[in-house]
C-alpha cells in the first residue's frame, strides 16, 4: 500500500523553476514511482510556437531571429531545449534543413553544368587539391 512506505521529495533547481520528483524509499530508487510535477507558471512553448520556429529556421534564419518573429525569447528556447529532448531534435533538424537544401542547389546548378558552383564545391571539400594558393 502507498500509505504503509515512507516518501521521499526531492527538489531540483533548473532556473527559476523547481521540479519535484516523488521517489519512493521503499522501492529503493526511483524506479517505477517516479513522478515529475512542475511547480510554477506553464511553459509558453507550445505546438504553434514549435511550428513558428521550425518553420523560420528551416528557411535559414537565426535562432534569433526566430525566437523574436514567434514571440518566444532565446533564454526560453534554449531553456526549454535543454529540458525537452524531442523540441531539440526537431530544432537540430530544421537547421540541418536549411543547409540540406542549399546543398542541394548547389549540386543541381552542377549537374546543370555551371563550372563557377563546381568551382565553389571543389574548393570547399577538397582543399588541399583545389583550393587557391594563399597569399602570402
Amino acid at each position: 500500500m502507498l500509505f504503509n512506505r515512507p516518501l521521499i521529495y526531492e527538489g531540483i533547481w533548473f532556473g527559476a523553476r523547481l521540479f519535484f520528483t516523488h521517489i519512493s524509499a521503499h522501492t529503493g530508487g526511483m524506479s517505477s514511482d517516479l513522478r515529475t510535477n512542475k511547480a510554477g507558471r506553464p511553459s509558453v512553448i507550445n505546438e504553434e510556437i514549435i511550428r513558428k520556429l521550425e518553420i523560420t529556421i528551416a528557411s535559414g534564419m537565426s535562432i534569433s531571429a526566430s525566437c523574436h518573429f514567434s514571440g518566444v525569447s532565446t533564454s526560453t528556447f534554449y531553456e526549454h531545449k535543454a529540458l525537452d529532448k524531442e523540441f531539440a531534435d526537431r530544432m537540430r533538424w530544421a537547421e540541418e534543413y536549411a543547409t540540406f537544401r542549399a546543398r542541394q542547389v548547389i549540386l543541381q546548378a552542377i549537374d546543370n553544368g555551371d563550372i563557377s558552383c563546381a568551382k565553389f564545391w571543389l574548393e570547399r571539400k577538397s582543399r588541399l587539391e583545389f583550393a587557391p594558393p594563399k597569399a602570402m
